[in-house]
């Protein structure tokens, strides 16, 4: 079980929720619904949070927050199967990516075992910022120009 405070749940949980929503429209080449995004995105960061404090072992609650993530694009924001799944996976590559760049420049940078960082609610998500904004720009870099060619050939 992860201890998630509710400081962590609306400067991180919430926010990485509605990335997680983004980039499968993104990497779908869905137009975005804000009214599906935005009601996706809540019912997700919830989703989320029960998970986190769910009795398993580190790292299957990423597996179940993926399997979440799946569902619920493909049934609220009616993205296709197969392309959802590709999404998600390209998705936390992404994310993991923009993690471990934020975590060795915060290790480089400022000398913090990650230890220190995490020990903390509100610092661990200060130096989370960094990934969220690296992770948000890849996402959003695709979105507009990559993504629009499929969006294009979409409709």
């Amino acid at each position: 079980m992860l201890k998630v405070t509710l400081i962590e749940f609306i400067l991180r949980g919430i926010p990485e929720a509605f990335i997680h929503l983004f980039a499968m429209y993104a990497f779908t080449g869905a137009k975005l619904d804000k009214r599906r995004y935005v009601k996706t995105g809540i019912i997700l960061a919830i989703m989320m949070l029960f998970i986190r404090f769910l009795p398993i072992s580190y790292g299957i609650h990423t597996i179940l927050i993926i399997m979440a993530m799946i569902t619920l694009s493909i049934t609220l924001n009616k993205l296709g199967i197969i392309e959802t799944i590709r999404a998600a996976i390209i998705n936390v590559i992404v994310q993991f990516l923009a993690e471990g760049i934020n975590m060795l420049l915060i290790q480089g940078m400022f000398r913090k075992s990650v230890q220190e960082i995490v020990s903390d609610p509100i610092t661990k998500v200060i130096y989370g910022i960094p990934s969220l904004i690296i992770w948000m720009l890849v996402i959003f870099i695709y979105y507009k120009w990559i993504g629009k060619k499929k969006r294009r050939s979409h409709d």
